[in-house]
C-alpha cells in the first residue's frame, strides 16, 4: 500500500471519528434546550393572587365541568350550584401547587401516548384526564393544562410528581407537585349546614307526614328530657334514641345543594323544630325528589334572647336563604323518625311470688 493510500485512510477515518464525536455531543446539547427546571406557569406564580376562575372538565361516564368563580369581596362560589359558597382549602391549594409547578422531566409529544401518562384529550373515548384553565379577573390566561397520573418519588426526584400537557407545548411533562383535581361537587363546595350539639337543646318538635307529631323537651340543658305524647302502657322512654334526636343537628353537612328558585317541588316528608336553651329556634322542612331527601330551613331568635343568639340567627339565615340541602338517606331519616323509634317495650313483670 502507498504511502499516498495510507494518508488517505487515515484522513477518512479521522473524518468519522469526528463525525461521531459531534453527534455524541449534540445529544445532550438537544435535551438540555428543552426548558427542564423551569416554572411551569410563570404568569401565575407571578401573581396567583390574580386567578379570577377556575374551570375543571372531565371526561369519561362521569364527565362534566366544574367552574369556581372568585368573588370582589372575597371567597370562591360554583356557578354549577347557583353561586352556592366554595371551601377555600381546596382552591387555595390547587393554585399554590399550580404556581410552585416546575418541569422536571421531558415526555412524550405523541398524541397517541398521551393516554399512557393520562394526558390525553378530555373528550377522548375513556379520558382520565382532567382539564383545567385558570384565568385572571381582567381575562387572561394565567394557566391552561391537562392533568393526569400522579406520581411518587420514583426516579431520583426528591418529591412527588404530576404528569401534565400545557395546551401551548405538544409535549408532555413530569412536573412537580402532586396535583389532585377533584370532579365531585361536594368536594369543593362548603359542606356544613348547622352544628346545634344536643347539650344546647331544650326541645325538639317532630311533625312527620301522614303520622302522629311529638316533641321532647325539658326545663333546661341541665334536665333529662321528657316525650310528649308520654310512654303508653308497656313501653318505655329509650335514652340513646331521645339524645340521637336531641342532637339530630348536630355537625350536620351536605350531600348536595340546589337553589330554591332551581328546585322542582317534592313530595313532603315532615318537619321539625328545634329550640335551644338560649333561645334559638330551628325549623327544618324535609321533602323528598328523585328519591333523595332535601332539607330546607330558617332560624329565628326568641324576643329576648341575647345579642349572641340573634347575631347567630342572622348568620344562619344569611347561609340558609334561598337553599335546599340534599342530606345522606340515614341522617334524613332521624330528621322525622316516627314517635315508636323512641320507645322500647316493657318486659311485663310477674307477680307471682
Amino acid at each position: 500500500m502507498s504511502a499516498r493510500v495510507v494518508i488517505i485512510w487515515w484522513a477518512a477515518a479521522a473524518l468519522l471519528v469526528a463525525a461521531a464525536v459531534a453527534t455524541t455531543l449534540a445529544g445532550p446539547r438537544a435535551a438540555t434546550s428543552l426548558p427542564v427546571g423551569d416554572v411551569a406557569f410563570p404568569d401565575l406564580r407571578a401573581a396567583p393572587e390574580t386567578v379570577g376562575e377556575i374551570r375543571i372538565d372531565s371526561g369519561g361516564d362521569e364527565g362534566g365541568t366544574l367552574t369556581l368563580v372568585a368573588l370582589a369581596e372575597g371567597g370562591w362560589t360554583l356557578a354549577e350550584r347557583d353561586g352556592y359558597p366554595v371551601a377555600a382549602q381546596p382552591v387555595r391549594r390547587l393554585v399554590a401547587v399550580l404556581a410552585d409547578m416546575h418541569l422536571l422531566e421531558a415526555k412524550t409529544a405523541r398524541p397517541d401516548r398521551f393516554a399512557r401518562l393520562a394526558v390525553e384529550p378530555v373528550d377522548a373515548e375513556g379520558a382520565r384526564s382532567q382539564a383545567v384553565r385558570l384565568t385572571a379577573a381582567d381575562g387572561g390566561t394565567l394557566a391552561d393544562l391537562v392533568v393526569g397520573d400522579r406520581v411518587g418519588r420514583l426516579g431520583g426526584f426528591s418529591e412527588d410528581g404530576t404528569y401534565i400537557r400545557r395546551v401551548d407545548d405538544a409535549r408532555a411533562w413530569l412536573a412537580s407537585g402532586r396535583l389532585e383535581v377533584s370532579t365531585t361537587v361536594t368536594d369543593w363546595l362548603v359542606r356544613d349546614i348547622v352544628d346545634l350539639p344536643a347539650d344546647r337543646v331544650v326541645s325538639v318538635r317532630v311533625e312527620p307526614a301522614g303520622d302522629t307529631p311529638y316533641a321532647i323537651g325539658r326545663p333546661d340543658a341541665e334536665s333529662d328530657f321528657a316525650l310528649t305524647p308520654p310512654p303508653g302502657e308497656g313501653e318505655t322512654v329509650e335514652p340513646g334514641a331521645v339524645q340521637r334526636l336531641a342532637g339530630v343537628l348536630a355537625g350536620l353537612t351536605l350531600e348536595d345543594v340546589a337553589s330554591v328558585d332551581e328546585a322542582a317541588p317534592g313530595t313532603p316528608q315532615g318537619t321539625i323544630e328545634v329550640v335551644t336553651a338560649d333561645g334559638l329556634t330551628v325549623t327544618g322542612t324535609l321533602v323528598e325528589r328523585d328519591t333523595a331527601p332535601w332539607l330546607s330551613l330558617s332560624a329565628v331568635a326568641a324576643a329576648d334572647a341575647a345579642d349572641e343568639t340573634v347575631a347567630e340567627a342572622a348568620t344562619l339565615t344569611d347561609r340558609w336563604q334561598g337553599w335546599e340541602f340534599r342530606l345522606p338517606a340515614f341522617v334524613a331519616s332521624r330528621l322525622t323518625a316516627p314517635r315508636e323509634d323512641l320507645t322500647v317495650a316493657v318486659e311485663p313483670t310477674d307477680p307471682t311470688p
